[in-house]
């Protein structure tokens, strides 16, 4: 990971085709749809999610090649910033600029569990950030932004049109209703599949929107529609739902 400068983030946004106003503050991309709100901290029921919530972000972020966490305000709420902790994070990646100095935090495609580790920490120090994730060198039309006050957004641009089909995981298998799989790590299950074989007015409103795929459960995200399972290498198929 790299971490950036507010002269390198503008830039770095800027190539990539997000658009900042006069003062280098990102704007709203009214393209963009609102898929996903959660609270974590004392908003939280139980309180104190970070973690899960942090996960769920990372999910947000569809298939990507590069990500900027980039923090915009802190400072809000000091009784719950943890300094000593995040230095140490940075210090661990050979950064020793401040937070002031460089905000921005770049990850390649590979480092989602570290990407995760900073949102967790953003979350719990009660900080504003974006998730701006891209790939192929442009915005891949997926956005999160995290707000002191405890509540996480995740956008995302809806889909045109899709043709239906039977879908598969990246191992072969057709995606079943009641599949025990594992998501990111965690063992789900599959909750209904939205493909060429169900018709229904709730998955035909999925297809519209997102076109096929299948809704998955697991104790960490909860509930997370997965488009095309088998470009999606974290979700794996274990058994059967008799099995």
């Amino acid at each position: 990971m790299r971490f950036f400068e507010p002269v390198e983030i503008a830039h770095w946004c800027r190539k990539r085709g997000f658009t900042l106003d006069d003062t280098g503050k990102l704007l709203s991309n009214d393209e963009l749809r609102l898929l996903d709100t959660r609270a974590f901290g004392q908003q939280a029921n139980p309180a104190g999610q970070e973690a899960e919530v942090a996960a769920a972000c990372v999910r947000g972020l569809g298939d990507w090649d590069e990500c900027l966490l980039w923090v915009t305000t802190w400072g809000v709420w000091p009784s719950t910033e943890n300094w000593p902790d995040y230095d140490t994070l940075r210090g661990a990646q050979g950064e020793r600029r401040s937070l002031e100095k460089a905000p921005g935090h770049l990850f390649v495609a590979g480092e989602s569990a570290l990407l995760m580790k900073f949102v967790c920490t953003t979350l719990t120090n009660a900080w504003d950030a974006m998730l701006l994730p891209i790939s192929g060198n442009h915005s891949n039309d997926h956005r999160v932004e995290i707000s002191h006050d405890e509540w996480v957004y995740v956008f995302a641009k809806a889909r045109p049109s899709f043709e239906p089909r039977i879908v598969k995981y990246r191992s072969g298998e057709d995606v079943q209703a009641g599949d025990v799989v594992l998501f990111f790590g965690q063992r789900g299950t599959v909750e209904f599949v939205v493909d060429a074989r169900t018709v229904d007015l709730q998955n035909d409103w999925y297809m519209t929107e997102y076109g096929p795929g299948a809704m998955i459960a697991d104790p960490i995200a909860g509930h997370t529609y997965v488009s095309g399972p088998e470009q999606d290498e974290h979700l794996q198929f274990v058994s059967r739902a008799d099995k």
